[in-house]
């Protein structure tokens, strides 16, 4: 499940730090039968109308960010990792690769998730959309922000993912949140949450 309408606050805020950000729609497994497959195939098509747009957006389209928060942060970690799910109606001669991602709450192994499986409705199997089972050297930088008492998506199993990055020789950073579960970080971090937001983009952009 989800809607564009809840990435809208942090497009405004991130908006005032001079970026472009867009809050994409895609398919929802809750709503006429789509699959998790179609909805990375919709997070691919949108990277790559982004970068396609560029001229119209008034962006570099060598310098695209992709975030999301659960089942989005799940769609997004994809984007840079997993092959494949390619929507054939997309422009390919656009990366739907981005420079840096950023990850909040997000299922990076769901290949454990009874849930997830039936969702997929055997259209793909589970380890083909599992961030965890597609890390190598040379992935994008990530952040990523996990509370210790998510009652969906592990903490451990987050964890296990930021090492196996770092192993790997990626940039990849876990902003652990003591007591905060899947649905909220307790209002004293929410600051620094968006502190860290705020920082790993602004770092990215700046590096380039």
């Amino acid at each position: 499940m989800g809607e564009p309408e809840w990435g809208y606050d942090i497009c405004r805020h991130l908006s005032k730090l001079g970026v472009v950000a867009i809050s994409f729609e895609y398919r929802l497994s809750s709503i006429g039968g789509d699959s998790p497959a179609d909805a990375v195939s919709d997070a691919k098509s949108a990277i790559r109308w982004t970068r396609e747009h560029s001229v119209e957006l008034g962006i570099d389209p060598h310098m695209v960010l992709v975030g999301g928060i659960s089942a989005g942060g799940h769609l997004a970690a994809c984007t840079a990792m997993i092959p494949g799910f390619d929507d054939p109606d997309d422009n390919m001669n656009y990366s739907n690769v981005p420079q840096a991602v950023t990850l909040h709450t997000a299922p990076v192994n769901p290949e454990t998730d009874d849930h997830f499986k039936e969702l997929l409705q055997e259209r793909a199997k589970p380890e083909e959309l599992s961030p965890f089972h597609h890390v190598k050297a040379g992935l994008p930088p990530m952040i990523i922000i996990q509370g210790t008492a998510d009652e969906i998506v592990p903490y451990d199993s987050v964890k296990e993912f930021s090492r196996k990055m770092q192993e790997a020789g990626n940039q990849c950073k876990l902003h652990t949140f003591e007591g905060a579960d899947h649905f909220s970080i307790h209002a004293t971090d929410q600051a620094r949450a968006i502190r860290l937001l705020d920082e790993f983009v602004m770092s990215v952009i700046r590096r380039d």
